[in-house]
C-alpha cells in the first residue's frame, strides 16, 4: 500500500490522472478510466526498499520545512526586538520617504525594461542573458534558466544593464519582490 501511495503521487500519474479528471467544481475520475491505468510493480523486497527510501527523503524534506520555519520566526522576532514593530515604531527611529534612499542621475533609479519591450520572438537561444524575476528567488539570484538576447536588443536596452549591489525591486507581477 505504501508504495501505492508513493506511486499515485508521482509526476506521471498526476498527469494521466488530470487529463481524465472531469467535473468544474469537484474533479473527479471514473472507476472505467482508472482501470486503464498501469503501474510498475517491482517485486515485493524492491518495493520495500523503494518506500524506505522515500520515505526516509519525506522525512528530512518534513525537518527541513521545520527548520526553515523555525529559522524565519527567529528572524522575525529578532528583528521586532532590535527595531520594534516598524508600524508602531516604539524605538522612534525617523521615517522617511523611499524616493529619499533612491540614487540621482541619468544612471541611477531606472524603471523598466517592460514586458512589452521584450517580446518573445526577441529571445535567442545563445547571447547575452535576460534576467527576470524568475531569476531571483528567497533572496538569492539563481542563473539558472535564464532567457538570452542579441547584441542589436541588449544595445537597444543597455540603459537597464544591473550591476552588484544593485537593488531590483519588481513593480508589477510579483509586487515587492
Amino acid at each position: 500500500p505504501k508504495y501505492l501511495y508513493f506511486w499515485v503521487r508521482t509526476g506521471e500519474f498526476q498527469n494521466r490522472k488530470n487529463q481524465e479528471c472531469t467535473g468544474a467544481t469537484q474533479k473527479a475520475i471514473r472507476e472505467s478510466k482508472l482501470d486503464d491505468f498501469s503501474i510498475v510493480l517491482p517485486p515485493l523486497q524492491e518495493q520495500k526498499q523503494i518506500v524506505t527510501t522515500l520515505e526516509k527523503i519525506e522525512k528530512i524534506k518534513q525537518m527541513r520545512n521545520e527548520s526553515d520555519e523555525l529559522t524565519n520566526n527567529f528572524l522575525v522576532s529578532s528583528f521586532l526586538e532590535m527595531f520594534g514593530d516598524p508600524i508602531t515604531n516604539p524605538k522612534n527611529f525617523e521615517i522617511i520617504q523611499l524616493k529619499e534612499l533612491f540614487s540621482v542621475g541619468e544612471n541611477a533609479t531606472k524603471c523598466g525594461p517592460f514586458g512589452s519591450m521584450l517580446k518573445k520572438q526577441e529571445f535567442v537561444k545563445d547571447g547575452i542573458p535576460a534576467w527576470t524575476m524568475n531569476n531571483i528567488s528567497d533572496d538569492e539570484f539563481n542563473p539558472n534558466g535564464c532567457l538570452f538576447i542579441n547584441e542589436e536588443k541588449f544595445d537597444e536596452l543597455k540603459k537597464y544593464s544591473v550591476t552588484n549591489g544593485d537593488i531590483i525591486i519588481s513593480r508589477a507581477g510579483t509586487v515587492g519582490k
